[in-house]
């Protein structure tokens, strides 16, 4: 199996569960938590620091992706600069949906991830934006739904809605709080 073509993330888990290690057992030798190690196993690479990333990746024998966007020139492998980044796409959970007068907009969850190496969705897929969409504009994303640079939205929409704005918005909103519900990870006996 060539686990290069797999996500970092996935590369870490899979390594992992073949080598009959749990996330606690992972997570106590690299200095960690359980959790964050979960998160960053689920695709949230900004659940853990790039160094722990990299303690990982040594842990287990794999090439973290800074080493690789490095070109091991160094021989240590740099670390890359993290940028926020978001999914485009409107139907996203992690997009969540809103009415301005009268007008739908999405506002993106923000993640931090390595610049210039393909970060992708864990709920949809998707590969991760890290600037304005608009192309005479590309200004790095920061917080909200509208690049602060040229006010374009940077989760387009997409669909048409169906009966009232703000009953879509509220059903919509209610998924999302039901898919977070559904993958949330509860603690017994803490």
């Amino acid at each position: 199996m060539d686990l290069d073509a797999h996500p970092f993330f996935e590369q870490v888990r899979r390594r992992r569960r073949a080598e009959g290690l749990t996330q606690s057992a992972l997570a106590g030798e690299v200095g960690c938590t359980q959790s964050a190690v979960s998160m960053f196993e689920s695709g949230r690479s900004d659940a853990l620091s790039a160094e722990t990333r990299k303690r990982i990746a040594e842990r287990l024998g794999l090439e973290a992706p800074a080493a690789r966007a490095a070109g091991a020139a160094s021989g240590e492998g740099e670390l890359l600069r993290e940028v926020c980044k978001y999914c485009p796409v409107d139907d996203c959970p992690s997009n969540v949906p809103y009415a301005v007068r009268g007008a739908l907009h999405f506002k993106p969850s923000l993640m931090e991830a390595v610049a210039d190496t393909p970060t992708y969705c864990a709920l949809c897929g998707e590969v991760l934006e890290s600037a304005c969409p608009n192309p005479a504009c590309g200004a790095p994303v920061t917080a909200g739904a509208f690049c602060r640079v040229c006010g374009t939205r940077y989760v387009p929409v997409a669909r048409a809605v169906r009966g009232p704005l703000d009953a879509y918005v509220a059903r919509r909103r209610e998924e999302i709080r039901d898919l977070d519900r559904l993958t949330t990870v509860e603690r017994y006996g803490a």
